[in-house]
């Protein structure tokens, strides 16, 4: 029987993150390239701007003056929306893109970017629908986190303050600082948590925006702890590259002010922070991918239909399902039983026949049952025969 792809199943919080890692390092150059083709359109947008509207350099070299005099310049407003709307634009394509690679990869299908570009214009939309509605529920949840952890740090910092009688304003202020981070952090966790399989709802079971949001919300509320300690992770990862990012932001700036030396502070930013979003989207999307398997299999048995698919037994299993109140969902992704599992080398057949079962005879239970016939011990008495000499005496 054909193996179920290893991607299929339900994970623990290690294997859930070893294996995000995994899919992206096996995906990297497609998960990478499809970020970077939407930023095509920032790149001729930024030249476009910079050749014919701005001729004059933003930010060459950064001072307060300068800094001043590109906030009153209405062109730098123009070039700055202009700039918003199309980063939006390729951000958006490039981290659906990107999702869609990790989904198909884990179900084995085959990736080509035609594919994976194709049909993307209403998930972008419903996309920005959920921006929306994620920025919402943000803004109330920041609200309470900071309301609650606030109150905790006054105390925190009124105690403190009132025991170190020297420095007490410092204390404080320490404390509200690390209040603010905290609070921001918690805030930031717990409003992606439930967004998490969102554009895998859209890209791969093409839901509306309003049912991927309330599917991904079922999912992620089912193992809200184990999902937000993986968002955790990888949203510190990144920090720790840093240093490395600023450094080679300066590199790049040195050697652009040396070859061009009108190209301006603004232009490397927006390339450098499209690179790296383009990067952190692609280690994330893997993660999503495998954060909507795993919801699936937990909530709607996706594991054990894909098994019962490749016994063929793929309809009578979700039959059996949908009978059941409450056992799957209405919008449970059912795959196409018409064409062959993912990652296997023979074909299901299209349709299924069942040949007639042979009629068997009547049996008659009023009798009583034939003893066994008689069978004599054998005799331990005697030494048993050598194997070769039995041997032979069979063939003879």
């Amino acid at each position: 029987m054909a193996q179920m792809t290893p991607w299929v199943h339900t994970y623990t919080l290690r294997d859930l993150l070893d294996d995000s890692f995994d899919l992206f390092k096996e995906q990297a150059v497609n998960l990478l390239l499809a970020g970077v083709i939407p930023f095509v359109l920032v790149a001729v947008y930024t030249a476009f701007m910079r050749l014919f509207v701005i001729p004059e350099s933003f930010l060459r070299t950064f001072t307060w003056d300068a800094a001043s005099a590109m906030l009153t310049n209405g062109r730098f407003w123009l070039y700055l929306t202009g700039l918003t709307l199309c980063s939006t634009a390729a951000m958006s394509v490039s981290y659906l893109a990107q999702c869609k690679i990790a989904i198909l990869h884990a179900y084995g299908e085959t990736i080509t970017l035609q594919r994976v570009f194709s049909r993307l214009v209403r998930p972008v939309f419903s996309l920005l629908i959920n921006g929306i509605i994620f920025g919402i529920l943000g803004a109330v949840v920041s609200t309470l986190v900071a309301l609650v952890v606030g109150f905790i740090g006054l105390i925190l910092g009124v105690v403190l303050g009132a025991l170190l009688s020297v420095g007490g304003g410092e204390v404080v202020g320490v404390i509200y600082l690390l209040v603010i981070i905290v609070s921001g952090s918690l805030s930031f966790v717990i409003t992606v948590t439930p967004f998490l399989a969102v554009p895998i709802f859209l890209v791969f079971d093409d839901l509306g925006p309003f049912a991927a949001f309330g599917e991904s919300w079922r999912i992620g509320l089912h193992r809200f702890k184990e999902y937000a300690g993986a968002v955790i992770v990888f949203t510190t990862f990144p920090l720790l590259f840093i240093p490395f990012i600023a450094l080679l932001g300066f590199g790049l700036l040195q050697v652009t002010q040396y070859l061009a030396p009108s190209v301006s502070v603004m232009i490397i930013a927006t390339l450098l922070c499209g690179l790296t979003s383009v990067l952190f989207c692609a280690m994330f999307a893997s993660l999503q991918a495998l954060v909507y398997l795993d919801g699936k299999c937990r909530l709607d048995n996706l594991d054990l239909r894909w098994m019962a698919r490749q016994m063929g037994l793929g309809e009578e299993f979700d039959q059996a399902l949908l009978v059941a109140p409450g056992a799957v969902s209405p919008t449970a992704y059912f795959p196409d039983y018409t064409a062959p599992a993912p990652r296997t080398p023979e074909a299901l057949p299209t349709t299924r026949t069942t040949a007639p079962v042979a009629a068997t005879a009547q049996v008659d239970y009023s009798r009583p049952p034939e003893p066994l016939p008689a069978s004599s011990p054998p005799d331990y008495s005697q030494p048993p025969e050598p194997a070769a000499r039995k041997e032979e005496q069979d063939a003879g």
